[in-house]
């Protein structure tokens, strides 16, 4: 008789302690980042042209969810594997390009995008976000979820794409603007495809290139 068993598809088996924690990241780094942008916009007002407060709210967010959880979850030596520079191709640069195009056309078709009266200083602190964001939104969204639920498209892209949108709500709470659907709309769709990206490629380094870049055209 043989010996053979069959073993259920790890796509369609319960998540590892790990993976629920990872599953449910997102709801809980929305519920601890709120409160941090309010308490900074409540001390700091309007300093550095109203941006010092997202600023910090953004520090917060980056160290304790893009590197600490991130770090933590995945180790040195996936996040090195996951963010080393990686060798140009044609079909690379087009899929990065993309993005930027796309990045491009919202900065200038879509009304209210850019910051036209920001300060010298205000202008620094947006400058440095875009390099942050590009490095520790993907190792969180992207990387973290990529090498957790590589078998689910699920939950390697779906379910993190919804609440990288949702997310945009926290810091939207306290600028000038206020919130509105295409805060979310906009990141969601933006999320799918660095997802795809992330998938297509094995590595986050072109997403993070692709999102530092997007994220320059969107200060221009």
């Amino acid at each position: 008789m043989s010996n053979l068993t069959l073993e259920r598809p790890r796509a369609l088996s319960e998540p590892s302690v790990t993976g629920w924690m990872v599953l449910l990241a997102p709801v809980a780094l929305v519920a601890s980042t709120y409160p941090v942008f309010q308490l900074a916009k409540l001390l700091l007002d309007d300093a550095v042209g109203g941006q010092l407060a997202w600023f910090v709210g953004m520090s917060f967010y980056w160290l304790a969810w893009g590197a600490a959880f991130s770090l933590w979850i995945l180790g040195p030596r996936r996040v090195w594997e996951l963010v080393r520079p990686r060798r140009a191709t044609p079909g690379l640069v087009s899929l990065v390009a993309f993005l930027v195009v796309m990045a491009v056309a919202v900065r200038f078709l879509v009304p209210g995008m850019g910051y036209p009266d920001a300060t010298a200083g205000a202008l620094a602190l947006l400058v440095i976000s875009t390099f942050a964001n590009g490095f520790f939104e993907e190792l969180f969204w992207r990387g973290v979820f990529y090498q957790t639920f590589r078998h689910s498209r699920l939950l390697r892209v779906i379910w993190p794409s919804i609440w990288f949108g949702l997310w945009h709500l926290v810091p939207g709470s306290i600028s000038a603007g206020g919130i509105g659907v295409g805060m979310v709309i906009g990141p969601v769709f933006m999320g799918l495809y660095l997802a795809y990206l992330t998938t297509r490629t094995g590595t986050i380094w072109w997403a993070i290139l692709a999102h530092a870049i997007g994220g320059l055209v969107m200060i221009s």
